[in-house]
């Protein structure tokens, strides 16, 4: 019976000695590791919004024929977003004239904060079927690559074949 005792007593002793000398000192450790002028930006960043917010619907559309679209993007962050780019999961919608921006589009890579530009998108159904794909732009907001998933555009191709 005095053996459990002591056992509990060391083990006891033990856990003491991890709370209150070990934690301690990894936590003063990593708190003070490093150059003390160097710190995080826990400030802003930048954030994309457009202008047509969760959802836009392209009118309805006869396959082969092309609706389009001009989608204000603006900069609602403080500071500038980088590295633009954008794409859709669907290739009924595309920027117009195939390339990013869209012929009529003026976003570049970089937007500064409460500035906008604009987006051209088309969509061009070549069945008749129902379309959706989130208009993805992909940037740095600062801290982190972020990909916009709204508006989701929907359209819908009319006549024509239908999709298998």
């Amino acid at each position: 019976m005095f053996g459990k005792n002591n056992l509990i007593k060391q083990r006891f002793f033990l856990a003491l000695i991890r709370l209150f000398i070990i934690c301690p000192f990894f936590v003063f450790v990593l708190t003070r590791c490093g150059d003390p002028e160097i710190e995080l930006n826990t400030g802003d960043v930048g954030r994309l919004s457009v202008s047509e917010g969760l959802s836009f619907h392209f009118p309805f559309t006869n396959v082969g024929e092309t609706a389009k679209h001009i989608f204000v993007v603006s900069n609602t962050g403080g500071i500038e977003v980088t590295d633009m780019t954008g794409d859709f999961f669907v290739s009924a919608f595309s920027y117009t004239g195939g390339v990013y921006p869209g012929e009529q589009g003026d976003c570049g890579e970089t937007l500064e904060p409460d500035e906008s530009c604009l987006l051209d998108v088309s969509f061009t159904p070549a069945f008749a079927a129902d379309y959706e794909s989130p208009l993805r732009i992909r940037y740095f907001d600062g801290v982190i690559i972020r990909v916009t998933t709204h508006p989701v555009i929907n359209g819908k191709g009319l006549g024509g074949p239908v999709n298998p």
